[in-house]
């Protein structure tokens, strides 16, 4: 890409183009030195300078991605180009649709990136297409376009008065000249420096040039003089045919780009589609194609060695001033290699993240601090403005705003293999199990391009490699998917190609996933596991491609358990017999972390590693948080009545209600690990609670679904699933919120939540959050269910009410209601119980449930309800989304208890 710094009189150009380091054939080229068809590319197509697109209207993100671009171009000398493309209604619903969802939106979008144009001269293609094609506008539609972009032209030569700014012209076979010209006028071309033709099409030059004299003579004679055009050479080499190149081989570039024509009436060839990129038909719009570029390119004669000339046009009265051609930016000086890139550093702040975070009551006290951003799909290295569970800003967008933060380093998770997440629903992926070709040529290449670029060599760039995958070959080869991926070596093999691409990179520090306690806790479990690590690692050329582990990803096991020690005895018996433990190894965490270090550098890793552990959500706070041990009764008593983790069962992933903050991200907090860091973003489903139809390929596991009692991976418990959760990614309000009231070590702050308060926090409706990686076994060996997908980071929040809110005060109960109760479960020291509520002959708006607990009986959780305890007392009202009910109809909410006689049945009273 080429872009101008040099001031010049209007419609006269002179300067060297900048050419975009960041430019998709560049990245091809970094990423591909052994391609045959590279040295054609790079020769003919990466040596020249082509357009900047700028077609994502963010106004959280526009003025950095401009302003980056500019200042990149101003620090080289050279003069920017930019293809501006966001109109409302782009492309008339075409191959590339999208723009700001209004005209309004749209001009704001302008005025938001403006300022950043800088004062030295850069040029402007506004709008592709937006006059040439006009056959979805009616006439009000066509008047309403036409001011928007005259508006446009006027706020950015407002903000910069050295920008050149130039509207559609279309192209010569296309509309009329006097017609074209016509349509110029209607947009304001009197305020612009003139017109470009020929963008993304094929027409010859010759007919172009034509075509444009004849656009300016018509303008010449309704009064609007002084006007010269810009024609798109990119692709006008070869035949000229319908408007897709995708699926032509007969197409060539143009001539190669210059501002240095010869034509009084010409100031620029510009290559402003740039070759390679797709058109649409066969591609995704826009994206880098290396078949197109070689078809493009291959025969054509070779650029001259000398950089494009910058001679002024023969316009020019005075001469103009050039520049040395540059081919990249400044140097940047790499970021030296450190033990823990952790310490003394500042994290990056995901924006996208932050902002929904501070939207919420009192989530400023936790929107500044770092969280990963999942990759969890090819398109989210681009970025994906549509989607529920990925944000628009893309990879290089993150990366670009770290740099602008001043941020020390940036954490990413690299998660998209074939075949992904083989003992789960939620977080099945994009790519079959066969696809690892795509996996490494689509995804990791790509990745392993824009990390490794020069700007951010500064940076240091953590990412965390494939959650929940290594794990599931070792426990879940029971699952036929499991074990298909296990044989066709997808999972290893993908690992290895990803660490030995992004391990190449200085500044890139590679943490692996290794699932959490309640998974391979038990020895059976674990020192398999860390052998198919250590041979994973060594497949990908070296052990130095790893930094470390990460445990805990997007889980809720507590870091410690101040109450409950995996060495305690109660009247003789282990804990580890307890059914909560299950005989695993481990009570927490950290424990876990410590020791499963120390087994993989028994295996041959370097004792520099460290470890990671994910406290975004196993903070366990609130008022439902033990104060001491349980009881000595027995040993389920002590444990149940100690632990901090109070799920249902270790093996729930899915929302867990009652769940909080945890440890904020902190470097080297204990031996042997790197950092505490939230690498699932607080407040991300992980799952939807019933099947939502979504475009992102979410599926629906049943985990997540409150209402269901379970499998032999959680000892057929409810799930503790929080209800009304949207897809796995997308944002989950009401569990932010609760997750903010339970976490541990306390927010600063008191919040008035609308939740009466009651001494067990609800269990159920909720907040979402993506699911934790993994669901632990409930025997030795466990066989355990991952993460349900990547968060996205930027969805913007649910518009599902959130099921803790407060029982409804609208019309009182018209109709009668009566109440059951039923023993689903009991073990010793605890039992789970149901109570189905059912209308009377008449519709009821709102109900309470009441009873006297016996003797003994505690409730320690609740859900599909709101609890509130007074002694022995219960009293249960609606959520918001169970209150009404049809005449004869019926609702049931379930709670835990611990204590007393479990046979024991109260009497419930509905009113």
């Amino acid at each position: 890409m080429w872009l101008a710094t040099t001031s010049a009189n209007a419609g006269t150009l002179s300067g060297t183009m900048y050419r975009d380091p960041d430019a998709g054939v560049m990245k091809w080229v970094a990423a591909n030195p052994n391609d045959s068809r590279r040295n054609v590319i790079n020769t003919n197509i990466a040596s020249q300078p082509a357009a900047r697109w700028f077609a994502n209207v963010n106004m959280a993100t526009a003025a950095s991605e401009v302003g980056s671009y500019i200042n990149a171009a101003n620090a080289a000398g050279q003069v920017p180009v930019m293809s501006v493309y966001g109109i409302t209604n782009r492309d008339c619903g075409g191959a590339s649709s999208g723009g700001a969802p209004d005209l309004p939106t749209y001009n704001q979008w302008v005025r938001t990136f403006a300022p950043a144009l800088g004062s030295q001269t850069v040029i402007i293609i506004l709008e592709t297409d937006s006059l040439a094609l006009l056959t979805c506008l009616d006439a009000n539609g066509i008047a309403e376009r036409n001011n928007a972009l005259s508006t446009a032209v006027r706020d950015i030569k407002a903000a910069n008065g050295n920008a050149k700014v130039y509207l559609d012209g279309g192209h010569s076979a296309w509309n009329s000249a006097s017609e074209q010209a016509n349509r110029l006028r209607n947009a304001g071309i009197q305020y612009a420096d003139g017109f470009y033709t020929n963008v993304s099409n094929f027409q010859p030059t010759s007919a172009e040039a034509s075509y444009g004299n004849a656009i300016i003579n018509a303008l010449n004679s309704a009064g609007v003089t002084g006007k010269r055009q810009i024609i798109d050479t990119s692709r006008n080499g070869g035949a000229a045919g319908d408007w897709c190149a995708d699926d032509n081989t007969d197409r060539r570039i143009g001539q190669y780009p210059t501002l240095n024509t010869g034509n009084a009436n010409i100031d620029g060839y510009i290559w402003v589609k740039p070759p390679g990129e797709a058109d649409g038909c066969a591609f995704t719009a826009g994206s880098f194609q290396p078949t197109l570029a070689y078809s493009l390119a291959n025969g054509v004669a070779a650029p001259s060695s000398s950089a494009p000339t910058t001679r002024a046009p023969v316009t020019t009265s005075a001469a103009p001033t050039t520049r040395s051609a540059s081919t990249s930016l400044p140097p940047v000086s790499a970021a030296p290699r450190v033990d823990n890139p952790f310490v003394g550093g500042k994290g990056y702040v995901n924006p996208e993240w932050s902002a929904k975070a501070a939207a919420e009551p009192g989530g400023t006290r936790v929107s500044n601090q770092p969280t990963a951003v999942w990759l969890d799909r090819i398109a989210a290295i681009e970025g994906t403005a549509n989607s529920q569970s990925n944000g628009p800003m893309g990879l290089e967008d993150h990366l670009d705003a770290a740099v602008a933060q001043g941020a020390t380093y940036a954490q990413f998770v690299i998660y998209n293999l074939p075949g992904r997440d083989c003992s789960a629903l939620a977080s099945n992926g994009e790519l079959k199990a066969n696809e690892l070709s795509r996996y490494k040529a689509e995804y990791i290449d790509p990745i392993a391009a824009i990390q490794g670029l020069p700007k951010f060599r500064g940076l240091r760039i953590i990412n965390v490699i494939e959650v929940d995958s290594l794990p599931n070959l070792v426990t879940n080869t029971n699952l036929a998917a499991c074990a298909e991926m296990k044989s066709n070596g997808a999972y290893v093999d993908g690992i290895a190609y990803a660490l030995n691409k992004l391990g190449a990179l200085s500044n890139v520090y590679n943490y692996v996933d290794a699932a959490h306690h309640g998974w391979i806790g038990w020895d059976s479990n674990s020192g398999p596991t860390a052998e198919l690590m250590y041979s994973t690692v060594v497949k990908s050329g070296s052990v130095n491609n790893v930094a470390g582990f990460i445990t805990n990803t997007a889980n809720y096991s507590a870091l410690s358990e101040p109450y409950v020690k995996i060495t305690d005895t109660v009247n003789g018996t282990s804990v580890r017999q307890a059914k909560w433990f299950d005989w695993n190894m481990y009570a927490d965490e950290l424990t876990f972390a410590q020791a499963f270090r120390n087994q993989l550098i028994g295996k041959g890793f370097p004792s520099s590693i460290g470890m990671l552990i994910d406290t975004s959500r196993n903070g366990w706070g609130g008022s439902a948080r033990p104060t001491g041990p349980g009881p000595t009764t027995s040993v389920d008593a002590y444990v149940n009545g100690g632990r901090i983790d109070r799920r249902i069962h270790a093996g729930n992933w899915c929302n867990q209600s009652g769940a909080g903050l945890g440890e904020r991200p902190t470097a080297a907090p204990a031996s042997g690990i790197d950092a505490y860091v939230w690498i699932k973003p607080p407040g991300e489903s992980d799952g939807s609670s019933s099947e939502i139809p979504n475009s992102d390929g979410k599926g629906f596991d049943r985990m997540c679904d409150p209402t269901y009692t379970g499998n032999d991976r959680n000892g057929n418990s409810m799930t503790g699933a929080l209800a009304n959760a949207p897809i796995s990614g997308a944002w989950f309000s009401a569990q932010f919120r609760e997750l903010m009231a339970n976490a541990y070590p306390p927010l600063d702050g008191v919040i008035q939540t609308s939740r009466p308060p009651t001494s067990n926090p609800p269990t159920s409706n909720p907040p979402t959050s993506r699911p934790p990686t993994s669901n632990p076994p409930t025997s030795n060996p466990p066989t355990s269910n991952p993460p349900t997908s990547n968060p996205p980071t930027s969805n913007p929040p649910t518009s599902r009410p959130p099921t803790s809110n407060p029982p409804t005060s609208g019309p009182p109960v018209t109709g009668s209601c009566s109440a059951t109760y039923k023993l689903i479960n009991s073990w010793p020291g605890g039992f789970q119980g149901e109570v189905t509520v059912k209308a009377g002959s008449s519709a009821i708006t709102s109900w309470r449930a009441t009873w006297t607990l016996p003797s003994g009986q505690t409730i320690t959780q609740l859900w599909s309800g709101q609890l509130s305890t007074s002694g022995s007392n219960v009293t249960v009202t609606n959520m918001s989304w169970n209150g009404s009910l049809a005449a004869n109809a019926t609702t049931t909410f379930g709670f835990l208890g611990a204590g007393g006689d479990a046979t024991a049945v109260p009497t419930v009273t509905c009113t």
